[in-house]
């Protein structure tokens, strides 16, 4: 049985880019201009499906979008490997058991050094099955509707599957342009002072 706490997603991740385009409308009309959206990961996903909602959208520029990432990963899998800890109030391993299935160990470690930083992931990390269970419907979306420039980007150490996501969207979107570029800057070695 479906978790009332974690519900599957499609209807969540609709209202967020309900949300977005709000926002983006009302940005758009304080500014008499329409906006660039900018996603990253789950929210460059939410930003594809919220730019179809508003004529307020001029540009896109999307960062590591996992429009296939079910193509790769059992997304629920990997969602109720988090389940498992956030559920007994466990947020520390559920953060965990989140970079331990996108990143290596060392950058965990820098993750974690950041006392901030990680203070942040284990707030927000109950949210990560939700966002996880509503990618396997972006494999079959289709994305050739989304008629705006658009910027598509992955880094220089990103999974293949997030490339493969960049190529695909580039493919289909006949205004992006980007799609698969590598940028050259390395990620940071280190947190921020004071974090």
């Amino acid at each position: 049985p479906r978790s009332t706490l974690f519900p599957y997603t499609t209807l969540f991740r609709s209202r967020e880019a309900q949300d977005i385009a709000a926002v983006v409308e009302e940005v758009a009309q304080a500014e008499a201009a329409p906006v660039t959206l900018v996603g990253h990961s789950y929210g460059a996903v939410v930003a594809l499906d919220a730019c179809r909602l508003t004529d307020a959208v001029a540009r896109l520029v999307l960062y590591e979008p996992p429009v296939l990432a079910s193509r790769y990963h059992d997304c629920s899998a990997r969602a109720n490997r988090i389940i498992v800890h956030v559920r007994p109030g466990k947020r520390a391993d559920a953060a965990l058991a989140f970079f331990e299935q996108a990143a290596s160990d060392e950058e965990i470690k820098q993750v974690r050094s950041c006392t901030a930083a990680w203070r942040q992931v284990e707030r927000d990390v109950h949210t990560v099955p939700r966002e996880v269970r509503s990618l396997p419907a972006c494999a079959d979306a289709r994305y050739d509707d989304i008629d705006l420039p658009a910027v598509l980007l992955v880094g220089e150490l990103s999974p293949e599957y997030l490339v493969a996501s960049i190529e695909h969207l580039g493919a289909a979107m006949p205004a992006a342009r980007g799609a698969a570029a590598r940028p050259a800057t390395p990620r940071p070695a280190a947190c921020p002072a004071g974090s």
